[in-house]
């Protein structure tokens, strides 16, 4: 795991910025990243077994930003 991958894994499970989906914790966002390596790949990857609310992967990708760039 590097550091993007880690900042994936906690927007994911959760943050400040974005709600967790149901059933999307810790332990099933660091698999998630593990296997699909980037936020974006996991986003598509979870829109194919989850109803994504609107606007969900436009607000992961600017929480991402904020935290690159805080």
């Amino acid at each position: 795991f590097d550091l993007c991958m880690f900042r994936a894994m906690c927007i994911l499970s959760g943050c400040d910025y974005v709600q967790s989906l149901p059933g999307i914790g810790l332990k099933r966002a660091h698999a998630l990243i593990a296997r699909h390596k980037t936020l974006q790949s996991a986003i598509n990857a979870l829109s194919n077994t989850h109803q994504l609310p609107d606007g969900y992967a436009d607000r992961v990708m600017l929480a991402d930003m904020a935290f690159m760039h805080q």
